[in-house]
């Protein structure tokens, strides 16, 4: 019983760092859970753009291939 009275005060005090540890540790995964989310749109972002630069780029192309074209002919 006297091991069991000595024991009891490390487990409350164990209990109380676990618990103070996984609130620290529930606002660590909502910070990352924002900022995956903003992630998230960047790369969405990111895709969007790379679609238009692969868009002009086919109608660079297309120009330069007209423009060449035009070139032969002429000559």
């Amino acid at each position: 019983m006297k091991n069991i009275k000595t024991i009891l005060p490390v487990l409350g005090i164990t209990a109380l760092a676990l618990l103070g540890s996984s609130c620290a540790s529930k606002s660590d995964v909502d910070a990352l859970r924002q900022e995956i989310e903003t992630l998230k749109k960047e790369t969405e972002e990111v895709r969007k753009e790379t679609e238009e630069l692969k868009k002009e780029t086919e109608e660079v192309k297309a120009m330069a291939e007209e423009i060449n074209r035009k070139l032969e002919e002429g000559q």
